[in-house]
């Protein structure tokens, strides 16, 4: 059975909802509770039944985790309305999740925090250590060929204007979100070709542009 499982160190004893409850306690042959990511194992704990939990959930008290340590997470617990029904025209969903999925594949070639990282960072740190600072580290860097950067920047100002620019153009309010993606992946491709030909005033603007 797979369920929710939560720590709250006040209770004294272990508590579970009802749906846990039952399951319990029709197990003749005993039970045990696995949290998988941590490859801990409680077998045949004493629990009492919360009315106040979820029917999938246990809440281990101090009777189980007290020997154990515990990374202190703050819950927050929010009410979140992003998408309205009113921002959207139904007949316009499908093309708007194949927006999404082409400016999404789109923004993989344009990772800024790969194409701009060195893929011999690590080599050239150490050799920077290794002689006391008195060596200039010589970078290499796995960047999207021209051809290949011309064909994404087309492609986006393609996707601007089928779904945009025209009269059959996509109409939710929801859309605005997409166009204002399409126009960053058009500063990042400039960004990128700015620094593939160290035009500093151009890397710059766009960073400026950018963040």
């Amino acid at each position: 059975m797979d369920v929710i499982v939560d720590v709250d160190i006040k209770r004294q004893r272990t508590s579970v909802g009802s749906e846990v409850y039952k399951f319990l306690n029709t197990e003749e042959n005993g039970f045990s509770l696995e949290l998988i990511d941590s490859h801990i194992t409680f077998n045949n704990f004493l629990h009492k039944l919360s009315k106040k939990s979820e029917a999938n959930t246990i809440v281990l008290g101090r009777d189980l985790v007290q020997d154990y340590y515990l990374k202190p997470i703050k819950k927050v617990f929010t009410n979140q309305h992003i998408i309205s029904n009113k921002n959207l025209i139904e007949h316009e969903i499908d093309r708007l999740h194949i927006l999404d999925e082409k400016l999404f594949k789109l923004g993989q070639v344009l990772n800024l925090s790969r194409v701009l990282k060195p893929t011999n960072y690590l080599s050239e740190l150490d050799n920077f250590i290794t002689r006391n600072g008195h060596y200039n580290p010589k970078f290499e860097y796995n960047r999207p060929t021209d051809k290949k950067l011309h064909t994404v920047h087309n492609q986006i100002r393609s996707l601007q204007e089928r779904y945009f620019d025209y009269s059959d153009g996509l109409q939710s309010k929801f859309t605005k979100l997409f166009l204002d993606k399409a126009q960053e992946l058009i500063q990042k491709h400039d960004l990128i070709v700015a620094y593939k030909q160290q035009k500093y005033s151009d890397i710059l603007d766009t960073n400026l542009k950018l963040f």
